[in-house]
């Protein structure tokens, strides 16, 4: 639920937000963060391998679209959060947000631990993918409510991404990533606004 107008605050850090990380939890926000924190210890502990760190840097955006899954599915009293002055599009768009920002640091985090060659073009790859899994979970999460498939849909295309992508040139996975991401935005949109599609959901 998200009580609060967004015009109510005129502070230099809106309440809201902080409102916000409570209702998706600490620790969800977190775990892309804790992800890269070990990617890092394991850096310093077993030094650089570039094939390794690669393959770590993956985890991320699971974890992200997971987290963002969990975060935009914890609406429990849909009805109170569609009588409130804020749009539930709104206060969906503050949350994914948020997951976004922790993910932005974590990746960052794990680029500067491990450095391997090309770098930027395998971070913003990171970033691209994440991006993709965490639109996939708005739109299952948020706009199902379901946690549960947005997380088993989430896991599928990571998956799938890792055993048919692997081999595809970089810029083309990128490419379909972000059409991937852009296509959720649409059916996402539609689906959060439409307050009698949420009651029905939440009466199933």
């Amino acid at each position: 639920m998200n009580p609060f107008a967004p015009t109510r605050y005129h502070h230099d850090v809106n309440p809201i937000w902080l409102y916000e990380a409570r209702r998706c939890g600490g620790g969800v926000l977190a775990l892309p963060l804790l992800v890269a924190a070990l990617i890092a210890l394991a850096s310093a502990v077993f030094g650089a391998d570039e094939v390794l760190w690669s393959a770590a840097f993956e985890a991320i955006p699971l974890v992200a679209g997971l987290a963002c899954a969990t975060a935009v599915g914890r609406e429990r009293s849909i009805e109170v959060q569609l009588s409130v002055p804020t749009p539930y599009p709104v206060t969906v768009g503050r949350r994914v947000a948020l997951v976004l920002g922790t993910t932005a640091c974590a990746v960052v985090l794990s680029g500067l631990s491990a450095m391997i060659t090309d770098g930027p073009a395998v971070l913003a790859g990171n970033l691209v993918f994440a991006l993709a899994l965490i639109s996939i979970a708005t739109w299952v999460g948020a706009g199902f409510g379901s946690t549960s498939g947005a997380s088993a849909v989430v896991t599928t295309v990571w998956l799938v991404k890792l055993l048919l992508l692997s081999e595809v040139a970089r810029h083309t996975q990128a490419v379909l990533l972000l059409a991937l991401a852009a296509s959720c935005v649409r059916p996402t949109l539609l689906r959060v606004t439409d307050s009698e599609a949420q009651l029905r959901g939440a009466h199933r």
